[in-house]
């Protein structure tokens, strides 16, 4: 126990509450000292809220507080890394190690390194520390991350003070938030199908719900309480919006209808009717006076409110129409469609501006920014877009979601809040996250390694000395291990390359592909040595015998070809599996192959005959991965179900299941001396497993969902990778506390 937390055993309060005191005090060494210790700060999250140190930085920050400005760059930067990965300290406080080496360690300022020498030096429990800038750094756009949702975010809306947001999902949800401190307040539940669209009154009193159950409700937005439901659609309810005075509702639907309701009395008003297609999307202008919907029919239609007589009809997109933001003031829409393009609008006339390009997949969203400068769009590409609204010029991309971007909202600038929350985003996306970006943050740092795409395998030499990488941007890349620097890249495939094998004497690499081939290279130079065909869809696994003489592959053509690796002739089919196989080891004594397939189950078979020994049974949905202990005793699989289960390869037995992961697990590893699995999962974490009592010894967080892991031979060093293409180095530190 270090001499500080003798301290703080004595004066509890006064240590958490000390920054506090030394501001008040103006001891601006003293208090930058503090904030930039590793004990103080790992007390405090540990002991109290992340908020709470977030805030400090900000006592810190003040004009009074007379500190140079490098130290203040160093202490905004340290406060945006905790701001960063607030919601993982939340959840687990001693991840903070970690979340500050990986976010931190690219910077020089003497503040900053002198913590993170501190941070190294952290051995209380086991940790994986990055030897690598591995996470998001604290310059960028990226503020905070909120995880609550079950499923997709469909929608989200702020308040008018720019204090909270709402979101709708497709749990059947609503969930409202603290964007100041990152907290979920309360769930509204009600509704019994997915909720797609979400509304708040201007008063910020109330909030409408449209959801997949074909009713809207009205909501009481500070106790949650459900006030009515509005029923008269036949399908689902798309979109919905609120008239600037707050009185009434318009609501759009798959029924291709619009209906104006009574917001107090939840009575329907009126019925609109002529879009030829379900209605995705709607908007009112400020004045109240217009309506503006967009939909599956490809147009957008302009409704007199009071009347319901349609004015316009605006057509040019190829695709549904999506979503529509009015521009105040401007007479102008800018409308979001899937046909990847945006589109500007001049609402008097019905005359198309400019169309904006640039996305990659259907857009789902658009925003624009209070100042009228700005649009902002979020797509299935994964990303956000920023847009000059008069010029059409696409000025950044944002990225950090891990799959669509479904919805997007801007926050109108306000003085009250503690921290400025100027022209700040918030986005909704199908990973079941929201994310809070600062608009005109410019991103200066270097990107981080790694390929452009998915990387889905890892491979590393018997020596330690070499990683090779396999991706979906159709490469593999080869990696100093010691230093992490990239090597070679190789480039013969056509399609995605899912897996990669190294022979035992770290000669040869194997490569499995979509483009239904396997490839044998010389690893020293990089040249394609043998091409083998035979499998009739993409390969999606591969392993090599621990002779190094044969190759097993795993397709999903629901078979897996054994291979003479000198010759590359094709020696065996196995057939037995019912769907795609995505996994596939070999024992150390070369004589039996494990399999893992889709069909939920695990095959043994026997390498020389190619027969089929056992199937192994117990996981509830497809298994992605598997592992054998080195002393060929046990099989490792890791699934959708989220969990590892160990079996005995002889018999087939189920011998224990490890429960922790969120979501899908979709590689394994096991340390060389057995005691211990590492899996990586597409809940965006690393774990380590004590095989001895199934605990989770040590964890990483990431900002991305890992695809897979390896562990070199001396059984600390891991390296993995994730959806964007980034490869991550790590060490296990405190491995002697491992019980």
């Amino acid at each position: 126990m270090s001499e500080f937390e003798d301290f703080i055993l004595e004066e509890k309060e006064y240590v958490l509450n000390l920054p506090y005191h030394l501001a008040s005090a103006s001891m601006a060494e003293h208090l930058c000292n503090l904030l930039t210790e590793f004990d103080y700060l790992n007390y405090k999250i540990s002991a109290s809220e992340v908020q709470l140190i977030i805030e400090d930085y900000d006592l810190a920050l003040q004009p009074k507080i007379k500190i140079s400005d490098e130290e203040k760059q160093s202490l905004q930067l340290i406060q945006n890394a905790i701001l960063l990965s607030a919601r993982v300290l939340t959840e687990e406080p001693t991840q903070l190690a970690s979340q500050l080496m990986g976010r931190l360690m690219s910077f020089k300022n003497i503040s900053i390194q002198n913590l993170l020498a501190q941070t190294k030096q952290w051995n209380v429990i086991p940790w994986l520390k990055p030897l690598m800038p591995n996470l998001i750094p604290p310059e960028g756009n990226l503020l905070r991350t909120f995880a609550g949702h079950k499923s997709y975010v469909r929608a989200i809306v702020v308040t008018s003070d720019g204090r909270h947001t709402v979101s709708a999902s497709g749990d059947k949800t609503l969930k409202v938030w603290d964007l100041q401190t990152g907290k979920e307040l309360r769930t509204l539940t009600g509704h019994t199908e997915e909720v797609g669209a979400v509304a708040i009154t201007p008063d910020g009193r109330h909030t409408v719900s449209a959801s997949g159950d074909k009713t809207l409700k009205v909501w009481d937005l500070q106790t949650g309480k459900e006030l009515r439901t509005l029923t008269g659609h036949t399908e689902e309810v798309g979109a919905v919006a609120i008239t600037p005075d707050g009185k009434h509702i318009v609501s759009a639907s798959w029924d291709k209808t619009l209906k104006v309701w009574d917001l107090q009395t939840g009575k329907e008003l009126q019925t609109i009717t002529g879009h030829t297609g379900w209605i995705g999307a709607v908007a009112i202008t400020p004045d109240g006076r217009y309506i503006v919907s967009g939909s599956a029919d490809k147009t957008l239609k302009v409704w007199d409110f009071q009347t319901g007589k349609e004015l316009q009809t605006l057509v040019g997109h190829t695709q549904t129409v999506i979503d529509i933001v009015i521009v105040p003031d401007q007479q102008m829409a800018v409308s979001a469609s899937w046909d990847k393009t945006l589109k500007i609008w001049n609402l008097q006339t019905g005359k198309e501006l400019r169309t904006l390009t640039g996305h990659t997949d259907l857009i789902w969203a658009v925003a624009i920014t209070p100042d009228m400068q700005i649009v902002v769009s979020g797509s299935e590409d994964k990303t956000l877009k920023v847009w000059n609204l008069y010029t059409g010029k696409e000025l950044y991309t944002l990225t950090g979601h891990t799959n669509s971007v479904i919805a997007v909202t801007t926050i109108s600038f306000n003085k009250s809040l503690t921290r400025e929350f100027g022209q700040k985003i918030v986005s909704a996306s199908a990973d079941k996250t929201l994310k809070l970006w600062n608009l005109y943050a410019r991103t200066k740092q270097s990107p981080l390694i790694g390929h452009t795409n998915w990387l889905r395998t890892i491979a590393i030499t018997s020596d330690g000395q070499i990683a090779v990488s396999a991706s979906w941007d159709k490469t593999l890349k080869i990696w100093n291990l010691q230093t992490g620097k990239e090597l070679r890249t190789l480039t013969r495939h056509t399609r995605e390359v899912q897996a990669v094998a190294i022979t035992p004497d770290g000669k040869h690499i194997v490569s499995a592909s979509e483009d239904k081939t396997l490839k044998v290279w010389d690893l020293q130079i990089g040249q394609e040595l043998l091409t083998l065909t035979g499998h009739t869809q993409g390969i999606g696994a591969v392993a090599i015998s621990s002779d190094g003489k044969h190759i097993i592959s795993a397709s999903w053509d629901q078979t897996l070809k054994i291979w003479d690796l000198q010759t590359g002739q094709e020696l065996l089919t196995l057939i037995g599996h019912t769907r795609e196989i995505g996994a596939v080891a070999i024992t150390p004594d070369g004589k039996h192959i494990v399999s893992a397939s889709w069909d939920k189950t695990l095959k043994v078979w026997d390498l020389q005959t190619g027969k089929e020994l056992r199937t192994l049974i117990g996981h509830t949905r497809e298994v992605q991965a598997v592992a054998i202990t080195p002393d060929g005793k046990h099989i490792v699989s890791g699934s959708d179900d989220k969990t590892l289960k160990v079996w005995n390869l002889h018999t087939g037995e189920e011998l224990l299941t490890f429960i922790g992961h969120t979501d899908g697990i979709w590689a394994v590893a096991i340390t060389p001396n057995g005691q211990m699995a590492i899996s990586a999962s597409r809940d965006n974490t690393l774990r380590i497993w004590n095989f001895e009592n199934g605990n989770v010894s040590a964890s990483f967080y990431n900002d991305d969902r890992f695809l897979c892991c390896g562990v070199a031979p001396d059984g600390v060093t891991i390296v993995a990778g994730e959806d964007s293409g980034q490869i991550h180095f790590l060490r296990l530190e405190g491995i002697d506390l491992i019980q």
